[in-house]
């Protein structure tokens, strides 16, 4: 629950917010994916036009492969 509170933090506060992509792990279906909307109350976002991306399996990631902040691409941080 705590990524859902993250998330809605940029939701209902960043208004200049074009773009949030979700990584989710194997199969999500619509119902899924209206429960997320739900829970991230995007009705009540502070963006008008920001899109809201639901994406599967792009970026596996184990624990050994995750970088320290200091190693993270200063472009694009999310970069896999």
């Amino acid at each position: 629950m705590s990524e859902v509170n993250f998330a809605m933090l940029f939701v209902l506060n960043a208004k200049m917010l074009e773009l949030l992509q979700f990584e989710v792990q194997g199969w999500c279906c619509e119902k899924f994916i209206e429960r997320q909307h739900r829970l991230l109350q995007l009705g009540n976002r502070a963006s008008r036009g920001a899109q809201f991306v639901f994406t599967k399996d792009k970026c596996l990631r184990k624990l050994e492969d995750i970088k320290h902040v200091r190693d993270l691409s200063v472009a694009d941080p999310f970069e896999c």
